[in-house]
């Protein structure tokens, strides 16, 4: 039964490339090897699909893009069985097979009658859902991995509104994926779809109309930068160099020095292990520069652009990498200390800081938090906005920002942007980051972050089953202060654990991709008004540090 399924799947396969490898483990009778590759298939979650490029239904291949795609078209049908001109909009990153697998995706769209806006060069990821909304698309798809290693591709999904889909789309997706994966794929090839209308090319005047956006937005007050806001800037090897240089452009930025080196888009990624903006490694080169510039900021996207990160230049010429935490806080502050004529909404995830909701207070705007993900925040924003309250910003620690109301995801163009009005405002007051930011932390507490990942093995796995068991989380000198268990909690229904001590927060929650617990940690407490910042930001630093390795033992204790 399983050859025959694994026979099917080689003759169905597209690719010459993972056709051949297959039949040759077929052939040779390299079971282990099949069983493995066999042994489910990627399943369509929350943003689409991810995994490494390889053969077989478990893995990223023409086949299972095709396969997905679909799935998809089916339920295009059933859901717009009218509208299937208005067609869906699709974009493609720097990784070595993302422009194939796009055209593979449009090509089954246009054999089931389903107009395809195809964009013909590398694409940041935020005009995927830009897109949707300006083009009034069905649904978009974007092929990317972001931050993922190089032996990753993914499939980025988007629903009518531009937002992530929810689980009743994700769950029927699934199955018609499944129901139709036993049959060849349809398609019409891609020049031939053209010449018959059913594909339009979107070319750079769509990106144009993207970054106008952009410039229009109410969130930027500054017709142009002050002449001493200088900066040096990585795309780590992906698809944000272009669009940063337009924007930087139209900004007014005179001093703006580019990685050479990671600037081009490259999906092996050359310079890089892991193109994650949230490693301190991957900011290695672009602080040279800045160093060697003498620049105030560095900045970096993720290679699809949807994540952006910033060191700053401290008052001893040195950069401090900034936390998703503290951009977040400080993009939040300067929005909302704006003239607004509604009552405004910003939100974050329960894992973000605390500090988010007291800046929140201080404006007098409406406040809320989600679960992680972007999903949750603008689904959130979208059902809570009204004719007296509109959503203004949301962000999460890992480095995304959701602004207004046009991009419903994250956005690290429209990010850098802000960030960058951010700067001028400052620069008006004659104010840096740092000081900035030791204004807020003195008036809502300072907070200090970290995280921590705890591998689970098979006497570990059910650590969280376990912790929900014990009737004591003291911790030598910290007695516990309250205890929350989220899958209980009607609004926040997730494998997660909450622990407060006095002065720290601890969050576990179940990694949903991989066999281990996410830690993360959070130390708020006032700063006396003459303690020197820094004194007080290095002795707290040390007592966070302190903290993590005790509460790090005390788990591993409980796994053993």
């Amino acid at each position: 039964m399983m050859e025959k399924y694994i026979q099917d799947w080689i003759n169905l396969d597209p690719d010459p490339t993972t056709k051949a490898y297959l039949q040759q483990l077929l052939d040779k009778k390299q079971t282990e090897q099949l069983e493995h590759i066999f042994s489910g298939r990627l399943q369509f979650g929350t943003a689409g699909i991810r995994g490494v490029v390889g053969a077989g239904p478990t893995q990223m291949n023409r086949l299972v893009i095709q396969q997905t795609t679909v799935g998809i078209a089916h339920y295009i049908k059933r859901c717009f069985p009218d509208d299937l001109k208005a067609g869906i909009i699709i974009g493609f990153d720097s990784r070595t097979d993302s422009k194939q697998f796009a055209m593979d995706a449009a090509e089954v769209l246009c054999a089931h009658d389903i107009h395809v806006h195809f964009i013909d060069f590398y694409t940041p990821t935020p005009l995927i859902p830009f897109g949707v909304v300006q083009l009034k698309c069905l649904a978009g798809i974007m092929i990317t991995a972001s931050h993922n290693p190089p032996q990753y591709n993914g499939y980025k999904f988007y629903w009518q509104d531009g937002a992530q889909i929810n689980t009743e789309h994700i769950t029927q997706i699934q199955s018609l994926i499944e129901q139709q994966a036993a049959f060849p794929a349809p398609k019409i090839e891609f020049e031939k779809a053209q010449k018959q209308n059913r594909l339009s090319l979107l070319d750079h005047s769509f990106f144009q109309s993207y970054k106008q956006h952009i410039m229009l937005s109410p969130f930027l007050k500054h017709a142009q930068l002050p002449d001493n806001i200088s900066l040096a800037y990585t795309a780590l090897h992906g698809v944000g160099t272009e669009m940063t240089q337009a924007l930087l452009h139209d900004l007014d930025v005179k001093s703006c020095y580019y990685v050479t080196t990671q600037c081009e888009p490259d999906g092996t990624f050359p310079t890089l292990s892991n193109p994650n903006p949230e490693n301190a490694e991957s900011f290695t080169e672009v602080i040279k520069t800045a160093k060697e510039k003498d620049c105030l900021l560095a900045i970096a996207h993720d290679p699809d652009a949807d994540r952006f990160r910033v060191a700053a230049q401290t008052e001893h010429h040195e950069y401090q990498i900034l936390t998703g935490d503290q951009i977040g806080c400080l993009i939040a502050d300067h929005l909302l200390s704006q003239q607004h004529k509604k009552q405004q909404m910003v939100g974050t995830t329960i894992v973000s800081s605390s500090m988010l909701e007291k800046i929140a207070k201080q404006y007098k705007a409406n406040f809320y938090k989600t679960l992680t993900g972007f999903k949750w925040l603008a689904q959130h924003a979208m059902d809570q906005q009204n004719h007296k309250v509109q959503f203004l910003f949301a962000y999460e620690e890992a480095l995304g920002y959701m602004f207004g109301h046009q991009i419903w995801d994250k956005d690290g163009l429209c990010a850098l942007a802000v960030f960058l009005d951010l700067c001028a405002s400052l620069d008006d007051k004659k104010q840096s980051i740092w000081q900035k930011l030791e204004q807020m932390y003195r008036k809502h507490d300072l907070h200090m972050h970290q995280q921590a990942t705890l591998p689970l093995d098979a006497q570990s796995k059910d650590l969280i089953h376990q912790l929900r068991a014990l009737e004591h989380y003291d911790l030598e000198d910290d007695p516990l202060v309250s205890y929350q268990d989220l899958q209980d909690d009607p609004l926040f229904t997730c494998d997660a654990l909450i622990f407060q001590y006095e002065h720290v927060r601890v969050i576990l929650r179940m990694s949903g991709t991989e066999p281990k617990i996410k830690c993360y940690y959070e130390w708020a407490q006032p700063i006396h008004e003459k303690i020197h910042f820094l004194s007080m930001q290095d002795i707290t630093a040390k007592k966070l540090n302190a903290f993590v390795e005790k509460h790090q033992a005390f788990l591993k204790s409980i796994g053993n």
